[in-house]
């Protein structure tokens, strides 16, 4: 049970991590990033009276409605009341973060077993930007509720191992499948984590493997509908197609040895998770390496939420360490005096310093030029309401901002706010197969490397082979700029020089250039 003390504490360090959290929501009355496919996915459910349709109409391009449903429905339905979609894809995905710090704290107090390290576990998690950088964005619908089911039935499946019950099993199954009806990789990070506890967590191992039986039984029971009817409409493809649109090992372990842990600016939550992984190592506390390792290797792209549970508890162990070498250095220096208050107060100060530090460094994180915590401008929206007032609506654009893809929020929202085909938009691609998604990569990528080369061979030879395409849409980006590419109003100008072309909307954010008619055909 919680003491009034611990429950204060916990409350302090949920209301920091909630401020971390909200703080890159207040600049804006948009979305962050992305979310524009989700919306588009919940907006085709409502039209649809809730049933499943084959397809999405998000960008034109048939991408099959095989997403996991959880997300899209429960958007669709406060749709339906009257709730304003762009309010939701802000406010659910910053609720459902904040409440994965609680979680946290119940996963640690299982594991660790004391409260004070249960709440430095939940205190490191809930500064690391990593913990909540990609679950506070629109795309956050289905992530950050999908990731709270995951914590939840990782949460449930250890209280099975450790105090059995069926009714404990079913109700991890039940979170278990929940998660796979609402985000992928939850899913497969939840799955991985319920089988991979068992041994650090079961007193009688044959009790637990039954209980993992039970668990994964009632999970997929709870996913068969669903899936039945995806795969009776679309077969296994679009889940083949997903599967393989992610990272490889390397990336993953590269990640992990460079410390690339937290997201913070200066990873100084990065640099301690190293030292507490090969300190709780050595010291037999093996279970944080172990988890971690698995879920690099099996899905490297889940990136840092995934890995932000085993790395608290690795940095929570490490100060524990820390608090044991004190009591042995003060009571050496000064034997006979009591060393118990004087080390607890060391540790706590050296505790403090590493959250406060943690804190500071991933408030500084939102401000860097690479941070997907970024939304659309009002300028960059505006001028996409100007191309759907002023366009031919079978009118194809190229959709040129200077950033990655995954972090190009212009891009993904053009097809919504622009309602016009984009034809280098990779969302919702790697549901189409890897072929086709490798090629979008591709095409989204290179385009801005031409411009900033100044090769005029290079940019004839992507019109070359882009298809049919009326317009370009391009932003004058900051971010761009910052990391040393100057994009991307001059591609007028350059395409100019072997093609006659028009602007017709400039402003300070944005630029649309109508290409001439039949030219742009391969």
């Amino acid at each position: 049970m919680l003491t009034p003390r611990d429950l204060l504490m916990l409350a302090a360090v949920t209301a920091l991590g909630g401020a971390l959290r909200l703080a890159p929501l207040l600049g804006t009355d948009l979305p962050l990033n992305d979310g524009a496919l989700f919306l588009t996915m919940a907006e085709d459910l409502r039209a649809d009276d809730l049933a499943l349709p084959a397809t999405t109409t998000y960008n034109g391009v048939g991408i099959p409605f095989a997403y996991p449903p959880g997300g899209l429905y429960l958007t669709a339905l406060l749709l339906l009341t009257g709730i304003d979609g762009i309010e939701v894809l802000r406010i659910v995905p910053l609720l459902a973060s904040i409440a994965t710090i609680p979680v946290a704290y119940g996963i640690g107090r299982e594991i660790l077993r004391t409260p004070r390290m249960a709440l430095a576990t939940a205190a490191f998690y809930a500064v690391s930007t990593g913990s909540y950088e990609w679950l506070v964005l629109g795309g956050g619908i289905t992530r950050a509720p999908g990731f709270l089911l995951a914590l939840v039935a990782v949460l449930l499946a250890m209280r099975a191992y450790r105090h059995g019950g069926r009714l404990r099993s079913v109700a991890a199954g039940l979170a278990l499948g929940a998660t796979g009806l609402w985000h992928p990789q939850a899913a497969v990070f939840a799955g991985l984590s319920v089988v991979l506890l068992l041994p650090f967590m079961a007193g009688d191992r044959i009790r637990a493997i039954r209980t993992v039986g039970l668990i994964g039984t009632t999970a997929a029971l709870s996913m068969l509908p669903w899936l039945l009817a995806v795969v009776g409409r679309h077969g296994l493809d679009p889940f083949v197609s997903a599967a393989g649109s992610g990272g490889t090992p390397f990336v993953g372990i590269v990640s992990l040895l460079s410390s690339r842990t937290s997201g913070g600016q200066f990873e100084v939550l990065g640099i301690a998770t190293t030292i507490g992984l090969v300190v709780s190592f050595f010291r037999r506390f093996r279970l944080p390496l172990v988890w971690m390792l698995a879920i690099v290797l099996i899905d490297s792209r889940a990136g840092q939420p995934y890995v932000a549970i085993p790395a608290a508890l690795g940095i929570a162990f490490l100060l524990r360490d820390v608090r044991n070498v004190l009591e042995r250095h003060v009571a050496a220096r000064r034997p006979g005096v009591a060393t118990g208050w004087t080390s607890r107060g060391m540790a706590t100060t050296v505790a403090a310093v590493l959250f406060l530090a943690s804190f500071a460094d991933s408030a500084l994180a939102q401000r860097d030029p690479g941070t997907p915590l970024r939304a659309v401008s009002p300028g960059e929206r505006e001028a996409m309401a100007w191309v759907s007032s002023n366009t031919p609506a079978d009118a194809t654009f190229v959709v040129l901002s200077g950033r990655y893809w995954a972090l190009d929020a212009v891009s993904e929202w053009f097809p919504v706010w622009a309602d016009r085909h984009s034809a280098a938009t990779v969302q919702g691609y790697e549901w189409l197969g890897d072929a086709r998604f490798q090629r979008q990569q591709q095409r989204a990528a290179d385009l801005a490397p031409c411009v900033a080369a100044n090769d005029q061979a290079c940019v004839d030879r992507w019109f070359d082979e882009a298809g049919d395409v009326d317009y370009l849409f391009l932003t004058q980006s900051a971010d761009a700029s910052a990391a040393g590419l100057e994009c991307c109003f001059q591609l007028a100008e350059q395409i100019g020089e072997s093609m006659p072309v028009e602007v017709v909307y400039q402003d300070d954010s944005a630029l649309v250039v109508e290409l001439p008619s039949g030219m742009m055909r391969p």
